[in-house]
């Protein structure tokens, strides 16, 4: 597919009605700010990738689609059950050189817009992380900046840079990311998820597919990103809706994650236990958040109502031993 775009932002939504006419109304506002419109409106294109929304999310869009000039909407036919089979099955729509995965209740810096399309017409890099912003539940700046960076931008290997930034966090929030459309287009996500795990796995995804290519990390944010890693009930929802235990997208997916990017010779055997996670409060180890989601989901085998499947089988057990059990390099 010829790009016919500088850049697509791609808006991958379920149920988000209450979050899309507020995203839509920022841009709104901001293209009716802009003194040269027809340029933005060349270069980008805005579409909306309805995951077949039962609330109000496709007439809430289509009210926009005649004020906002470059807004689209693609009402899929089926629905998937993860953000992340969503969005893979849309890059094939994406027209975009450039493509940028907006989360429904993120909130772009506008301010940086001009300066992220000039550093798009390079066209020297394939994969870029943004420096983040995060808001929390109540919409309150928590914090500015996840990485020091300033306005430079520091180019490197992907998952060495993973290593430096955060791979759950910063590299797993889409928001602040714009890659390169054709690389990551077509990729086979279902093979994926069947050998790892469905949640995180565009991460594994743009590690394999970005290898070898030009990254970069930017020093100024695009989007002040919406903090829901604390929200438990929600990825316990997921769980059980994906048929596998609570805690499984961060022991035994995770592990499984890992074992492939090894078995492919996309990241080294001390690529785990070297790798640190910031969020906005602290920089943790991954490895560290392993063993006690392993232990919390002991816990959880114990309580008299538990689940079926929230038992952990035998194999899951053996894997996590292989894991934990090698030695920390020094």
């Amino acid at each position: 597919m010829p790009s016919l775009k500088l850049l697509t932002i791609m808006i991958p939504v379920y149920n988000g009605g209450k979050f899309i006419d507020s995203l839509l109304k920022q841009f709104e506002n901001y293209i009716s700010d802009l003194s040269k419109s027809d340029d933005f409106f060349a270069r980008v294109e805005i579409i909306v990738f309805n995951n077949v929304s039962t609330d109000r999310t496709r007439e809430v869009v289509e009210m926009y689609l005649g004020r906002i000039p470059n807004l689209n909407l693609v009402n899929h036919k089926d629905h998937v059950k993860t953000a992340e089979e969503n969005v893979f099955r849309s890059y094939a729509y994406c027209k975009g050189t450039y493509t940028w995965v907006l989360g429904v209740d993120d909130f772009p810096v506008f301010d940086n817009f001009t300066k992220t399309l000039n550093l798009l017409e390079s066209n020297r890099y394939d994969f870029l992380i943004f420096n983040l912003g995060t808001v929390n539940q109540n919409h309150r700046l928590v914090k500015t900046n996840i990485f020091s960076l300033e306005n430079q931008t520091l180019e490197g290997n992907l998952a060495d840079l993973s290593q430096l930034v955060g791979l759950w966090f910063v590299v797993a929030a889409m928001s602040n990311q714009i890659l390169r459309t054709s690389l990551i287009r077509g990729y086979d996500l279902d093979a994926l998820v069947k050998r790892t795990s469905a949640i995180y796995s565009h991460v594994v995804a743009y590690l394999e597919a970005f290898a070898g290519k030009t990254s970069a990390l930017v020093g100024f944010p695009l989007v002040f990103y919406k903090v829901t890693y604390r929200d438990t009930a929600h990825w316990n929802r997921t769980a059980e809706s994906l048929g596998v235990y609570n805690e499984y997208f961060w022991t035994e997916g995770l592990v499984r994650q890992i074992e492939y990017l090894e078995e492919k010779g996309l990241v080294p055997k001390s690529f785990f236990f070297n790798l640190l996670d910031r969020n906005e409060y602290f920089v943790f180890r991954p490895v560290f958040v392993v063993i006690h989601k392993v232990i919390s989901q002991l816990s959880l085998m114990c309580e008299r109502k538990c689940a079926p499947r929230n038992v952990i089988s035998s194999e899951s057990l053996q894997g996590y031993c292989v894991l934990l059990n090698l030695e920390i390099p020094i």
